[in-house]
């Protein structure tokens, strides 16, 4: 009998020859998919912050309005009724935004701060993804408006857009070839600062400010400005700071076991091991600052890439903050549009980016669906995750830094 003919796998050069014929139109389809995304879902969520009158609208600036308040009134608000958890110099950061205004009138202003962050992280995102073509700066400038975490982090004016917005500028600001200036390092200083306000949120981040090539001079005003403002802060509250601290330490093991997306809190707890929560998270962002020491002459998107993910993970987070995959898609971007690499992995980076954008262009709120229905996001998103960092940590191992991988490709030439 014949037998009959196996089934050969395709090889990189070949699946990139399959598609550069589609990419324009993959790509456009990609495009006004995203633009009616966002248009849809940056209408419903802007509403929801800046009108909705119900319980819902504007739900997290309106608790942050009633923490900041207390605070500065000299209530407490790690114990008790109140929903705080953020650290003194949060508060301190907050006034700005919400202290000084009643509050319909910090939903309106957090929604002009919003529209100002949003601009600014599509513009360092355009710029720094290195994409050529107006259509590719569409697909990239749509990438975090048309996913669920941004829309959801503006309807309930949460504070995860400003912060990753001030984290990139800062980090990019600080970083090594820029000329050295007091004015760009207060610059870089004061957005390093904002990134503060939600440290569950940049935590891990701030390895890269540490350790990544750059000046010391910002990092020491940073932490000169934390501390100034952490005492500022306390200064308003009838507690010593000790006590302060240790308030906010239990709050918050409290709420890392409720957690209903997918992080270390939520698998420790499914495991039963809430007790070693605080922990687990405490050795999993050493390790992540391990990491960024050993690749922080690898390409900066990459270790910031990785570092974003492990935020994401290490902690207590809800849907808004499932953001900081973003900065781990414009890693895969300038991979996937790098080059063409003889191991495949410009087309690995590809894939990923598509099945990491397809995820987030779903429907936020999959994990109150039923059974089976919620599986993707709480078990498939988290692979793709996970997925995306190894192959990062990976990239960044195998290629090590620009300039090594740039005089390797001068030399095989």
């Amino acid at each position: 009998m014949p037998q009959k003919p196996t089934r050969r796998v395709p090889t990189w050069p070949e699946i990139r020859a399959g598609w550069r014929p589609n990419a324009t139109t993959v790509l456009r389809f990609a495009v006004g998919f995203m633009f009616v995304g966002a248009c849809v879902r940056l209408r419903s969520e802007g509403w929801r912050l800046l009108c909705d009158p119900e319980r819902l609208g504007g739900i997290d600036l309106r608790l942050r309005h009633g923490d900041v308040a207390r605070w500065f009134a000299g209530l407490p608000v790690y114990t008790g009724p109140s929903h705080a958890g953020y650290p003194p110099a949060s508060q301190a950061l907050l006034w700005p935004f919400v202290g000084w205004l009643d509050a319909w009138q910090a939903r309106w202003f957090w929604g002009f701060t919003t529209a100002i962050a949003v601009a600014a992280l599509t513009a360092v995102a355009i710029r720094e993804s290195r994409a050529e073509t107006t259509l590719e700066r569409l697909f990239i400038a749509l990438i975090f408006v048309s996913t669920y975490p941004a829309p959801i982090t503006i309807g309930n004016g949460q504070l995860g857009i400003h912060v990753l917005t001030a984290m990139l500028c800062g980090l990019l600001l600080i970083r090594s070839g820029r000329t050295p200036s007091w004015r760009g390092d207060l610059t870089a200083t004061a957005l390093l600062l904002l990134a503060t306000i939600k440290p569950s949120v940049t935590a891990p981040i701030f390895w890269v400010a540490l350790f990544v090539p750059g000046r010391m001079r910002p990092l020491l005003l940073l932490g000169a400005g934390y501390v100034s403002l952490t005492l500022f802060a306390a200064s308003f509250q009838p507690d010593r700071l000790v006590k302060l601290f240790r308030d906010l330490a239990a709050f918050s093991a409290e709420v890392m076991g409720t957690d209903p997306t997918p992080s270390l809190a939520a698998w420790m707890s499914l495991l039963g091991l809430q007790r070693w929560t605080l922990v687990a998270a405490a050795a999993t962002f050493a390790l992540c600052g391990v990491w960024v020491f050993r690749h922080r002459h690898a390409d900066f998107w990459i270790v910031v890439g990785v570092s974003a993910i492990i935020a994401r993970l290490w902690t207590y987070h809800q849907l808004y903050d499932d953001l900081l995959v973003f900065p781990a898609m414009i890693a895969l971007y300038r991979i996937a549009n790098g080059g063409e690499q003889e191991d495949g992995t410009d087309v690995l980076a590809g894939i990923l980016l598509a099945i990491t954008l397809a995820g987030q262009l779903a429907p936020g709120r999959l994990h109150l669906y039923p059974s089976p229905w919620h599986l993707p996001y709480t078990i498939g998103e988290p692979l793709v995750w996970i997925t995306v960092l190894v192959f990062l940590a990976a990239y960044a191992r195998r290629h090590g830094s620009p300039a090594r991988e740039s005089a390797r490709v001068a030399a095989a030439v």
